[in-house]
């Protein structure tokens, strides 16, 4: 059953954001009574990259909270989240092979959205057609030489061992 503001008469009082984890918390009077309404935002962040259409959705989904909230005031407090919350942060760390196809969608939509928003294209700057890159002086610390030294040391130990035909 979705909860009505006209049904108990609900009445917003102060809305904040907390970081980690993210979300949104609605102070509410009912009845006399202060409630709070929290709203995890990590679902949200995950499928919508930019805060406008991030604010419609909450603004969709909480109606009952967050009616009576100026758009303004939460594009301001989404906003905030944004600042602090990574983008490739909010994609869950998980075995993709065990998540459900939707979930997996989801994921995949958001890695894209992160790449177009990073890639350089034919006009912008920085972009380079065919960079390369060439490294003339190479230095290692004596710990990186003794690693490599042991690992040579084992090859020609195997190579030794294997009989040629």
């Amino acid at each position: 059953m979705k909860i009505t503001k006209r049904q108990h008469n609900m009445e917003p009082q102060r809305v904040g954001v907390r970081f980690t984890p993210p979300l949104v918390s609605v102070e509410f009077k009912c009845s006399g009574k202060l409630y709070i309404h929290e709203i995890a935002m990590d679902s949200y962040l995950s499928k919508h990259s930019d805060v406008g259409s991030l604010v419609r959705q909450l603004q969709l989904d909480h109606a009952a909270y967050v009616d009576d909230v100026s758009t303004a005031q939460l594009t301001r407090l989404v906003q905030k989240i944004f600042q602090k919350v990574k983008p490739l942060a909010t994609l869950p760390t998980a075995d993709y092979n065990n998540v459900s196809e939707n979930q997996l969608r989801l994921v995949k939509d958001k890695m894209d959205s992160v790449f177009l928003s990073n890639v350089l294209k034919p006009g912008d700057p920085g972009y380079a057609y065919d960079k390369q890159v060439h490294v003339t002086d190479l230095t290692f610390d004596s710990k990186c030489v003794a690693v490599l030294d042991r690992v040579q040391t084992i090859r020609s130990q195997r190579l030794g061992r294997l009989e040629v035909f």
